[in-house]
């Protein structure tokens, strides 16, 4: 019998060439000007939210926003759906402390997305089968073939950038259902890529100081 794979859904990972030490003291040196306007469940100081603050971080690593917005486009050519030149269009930093999680979100009508991994860390980021939905979800998952998958794994190493579809629900395990020990913080950048230059256009022109 042929069996066909169809409807691949991606995830891209690459690694980037970046002095991680000085975008973190970058954060560090900004995390009391933090707003929290964000509503998710977990503990996080994060810049979500706070373009202002973000387009001032920024600034100071627009080149790591550059090699991330080439990646996100070598990403979408290699898997087929690039079009024109996509944008970094949104970006903010996420810090997390010793026994971290994230509750299960996505990253809405964005095409495509990204994290970058600041810092070492023994959790992993957990995508979940955007097919898993469906009445497959019921079966044993004891035969492991390409049908039965429910998740990937990727793991927090600095210079990391991993790169999904927007639609695809991700999430940080929390302690109580997880055999991992939590010992480190977490640090990531996150990005939504998108049509529109107008960020990157204003975290350069603060670059140039215009």
């Amino acid at each position: 019998m042929k069996i066909e794979e169809l409807f691949a859904h991606p995830i891209g990972e690459v690694n980037i060439d970046y002095d991680n030490e000085k975008l973190i003291k970058s954060i560090e040196n900004r995390t009391d000007d933090i707003q929290n306007n964000q509503t998710w469940q977990c503990e996080v100081v994060t810049s979500f939210q706070n373009p202002e603050l973000n387009n001032q971080i920024f600034s100071e690593h627009s080149e790591l926003l550059l090699q991330i917005q080439e990646a996100g486009n070598n990403f979408i050519e290699q898997v087929g759906w690039k079009l024109d030149d996509y944008f970094v269009e949104d970006f903010w930093f996420n810090v997390y402390a010793n026994e971290h999680w994230q509750e299960q979100h996505h990253h809405g009508t964005h095409d495509f997305c990204g994290i970058y991994y600041v810092t070492p860390d023994v959790t992993p980021t957990i995508f979940m089968n955007p097919n898993d939905y469906s009445f497959h979800s019921r079966y044993n998952r004891t035969k492991k073939t390409a049908f039965t998958r429910q998740d990937y794994q990727s793991l927090s190493q600095p210079g990391k950038l991993v790169l999904f579809p927007g639609y695809m629900m991700h999430y940080v395990p929390y302690k109580s259902s997880s055999h991992i020990n939590y010992i480190q913080r977490r640090m990531t950048i996150a990005v939504n890529f998108g049509k529109d230059d107008a960020r990157m256009k204003k975290v350069l022109d603060i670059k140039k100081g215009v």
